[in-house]
């Protein structure tokens, strides 16, 4: 009843634009947090002779791709303790550094386990969420070259916010300031906004969004009908008297809710699409949501309902329905939950 549409072959077309346009620079696929909900394994396999990173946050999300035949060099970008440490170099991940203590301790583990350890050595350019100082950059060179069987393979930073373009430009140039310390490494910041720009590209750009959202879109969520009925002017639907009709009109019952992936603040807030054309939801429960439409409409039970894609002459994106749940496109993306359906599309 309820499906999520993935076009992989989307997905593929929006990496070869986005690489297109790298010059000689590495493309890192983001595919932590199961791709968004979309599926790594999928994307992972679609884009795996396009890219030529995958970043990921987790262990177990690199050893999923492993597991199941992904060899691209893979970048592990949240934070690791020993045991997790071992295990990443074994299977040959690379690992994001953030402290002096997290060199030394993949020094040791690599070691003993008689492998080189790879790692990008994150740098606090402005977020303050994780890394060096940019202060630090020649007491952490000068520690890297006492390290045994430690390579430096990147050097890195997070934007804050890469809409903010000035703000952005002082992370950029704090960044680009560790150059002489740590020659021949890869350098990387940008992400789906600033790959845009052409000095924010370095040696590699971590894109994940616009994989999805880029220019050809690459996802639906889509349901369907399940009941219709009449509202009288006055009358409430939904929980707690959630939504008094200001005139009569239909409701209709859609197969989704907010265990499915539409927020409660959708309710009242935004819109979706119903045999093509754009309604209002009233009301969101947990399996399901009840939407207003004009009493002459002629709407019916198992009518294909559309929260996010594209139907007819009409598109609903992802980001303005975020918006319009006081949200980030983000969100929606992984509050769709594994109880629908994924259906991949190759065309």
């Amino acid at each position: 009843m309820n499906e999520y549409v993935i076009n992989l072959k989307n997905i593929a077309l929006n990496a070869l634009q986005i690489k297109a346009n790298l010059n000689s620079g590495r493309l890192c696929a983001v595919v932590k947090a199961n791709a968004y909900g979309l599926g790594a394994v999928r994307v992972a396999h679609t884009l795996k002779s396009i890219v030529d990173y995958f970043a990921v946050a987790r262990p177990d999300e690199l050893f999923e791709l492993r597991k199941n035949g992904i060899k691209n060099s893979v970048l592990v970008l949240g934070h690791l303790f020993e045991d997790e440490m071992k295990q990443v170099v074994s299977q040959r991940g690379e690992i994001q550094v953030n402290s002096i203590e997290m060199l030394r301790q993949i020094s040791k583990i690599a070691t003993e386990v008689r492998q080189i350890a790879f790692v990008h050595l994150a740098f606090d350019t402005g977020m303050h969420r994780f890394g060096f100082s940019i202060e630090q950059a020649e007491e952490i060179a000068n520690e890297v070259l006492k390290l045994k069987n430690v390579c430096v393979k990147g050097v890195f930073s997070h934007l804050a916010n890469a809409s903010n373009k000035e703000f952005s430009n002082v992370q950029l140039k704090r960044l680009l300031s560790l150059r002489p310390f740590f020659s021949g490494a890869i350098f990387h910041i940008a992400n789906s906004i600033a790959c845009k720009y052409d000095d924010f590209k370095l040696d590699m750009v971590r894109v994940g969004l616009d994989l999805f959202l880029g220019k050809h879109p690459a996802i639906a969520l889509k349901g369907r009908v399940v009941n219709v009925c009449l509202q009288t002017k006055g009358e409430s639907c939904g929980y707690g008297f959630e939504y008094i009709a200001k005139e009569t009109q239909k409701l209709a019952t859609i197969s989704m809710g907010y265990a499915d992936g539409i927020p409660r603040k959708a309710a009242q807030n935004a819109k979706i699409l119903i045999a093509g054309e754009m309604f209002e939801i009233v009301s969101v429960c947990m399996d399901c949501s009840i939407v207003a439409v004009p009493v002459n409409f002629n709407v019916n039970i198992g009518d294909q309902v559309i929260v996010f894609g594209k139907a007819g002459k009409n598109y609903i994106n992802i980001v303005d329905f975020a918006n319009n749940c006081d949200t980030i496109s983000y969100e929606i993306l992984l509050g769709v939950s594994n109880r629908v359906k994924r259906r991949y599309l190759f065309r």
